[in-house]
């Protein structure tokens, strides 16, 4: 199945060259290298770790497309690890991303091949998601994602279950300590929950602690709740 690759070529194509001469130093960089350092890895009200997890990314924007790769992996060795690509298109207030979820298995005699893109054999996910955000005086965020393709499959039938997410939150500041309110829900059966239901709920704070005159290390602590699932984690990460 070549439709993601065949997709980010064209974005490619589409945006300026990938290699740049030097630019000015007032200019930003096109190009984003970082990591994070998890306690845990939670994603949208799920634990897809029991370990504290190393989560790095590379991202390329030109124009309005933005594509990049994001990867988990543990500290100790869990069967499950992680690697997305995604593309990204931006307009104003408006973002489209496609996503291309893929979990390598560890320690595991079934080798998921990442290049096997077979419907009812592939170990991709891919999902189309879209995000709106609001005015510096009204910043709601409001994002949704549908999974299309892959292995997000009925285990019975191995038909496509389309699981489907949809999260509001509302950034704000206290004096000097950013905080954001999510509510994150999914609409019926599939991979969140077992049918409707609020499975993210909870608060993320995040400050810069200052190191050195020069260095600062962002710092967060995410307080999580799945009530469909009646689960609670206090996550906490660092950015570099």
């Amino acid at each position: 199945m070549k439709f993601f690759w065949t997709l980010l070529t064209l974005a490619l194509l589409m945006g300026s060259p990938m290699v740049t001469v030097a630019q000015k130093d007032s200019e930003a960089s096109p190009l984003t290298l970082g990591a994070d350092v998890v306690s845990r890895y939670v994603w949208r009200g799920l634990a897809l770790s029991s370990s504290p997890a190393i989560q790095p990314t590379i991202a390329y924007s030109f124009g309005n497309i933005t594509v990049g790769t994001w990867g988990s992996f543990t500290f100790s060795r869990e069967e499950s690890q992680e690697v997305d690509l995604f593309v990204t298109y931006s307009l104003n207030s408006f973002s489209v991303t496609l996503n291309d979820y893929f979990n390598p298995v560890e320690n595991s005699d079934e080798k998921i091949k990442y290049f096997e893109w077979g419907k009812d054999t592939t170990g991709h996910a891919l999902e189309l998601a879209a995000s709106w955000e609001g005015t510096e005086n009204f910043p709601l965020i409001v994002t949704a994602g549908l999974f299309f393709y892959g292995n997000d499959r009925d285990e019975i039938t191995g038909d496509n279950e389309y699981s489907t997410y949809a999260e509001v939150a509302y950034p704000f500041d206290i004096k000097g300590v950013s905080l954001q309110p999510f509510a994150g829900l999914t609409f019926a059966e599939g991979y969140y929950s077992d049918g409707f239901g609020l499975v993210n709920l909870g608060v993320k704070a995040e400050k810069e602690i200052k190191i050195t005159g020069d260095f600062s290390l962002p710092i967060s602590a995410s307080f999580i709740t799945n009530p469909d699932a009646g689960d609670v984690f206090l996550v906490v990460g660092m950015s570099f």
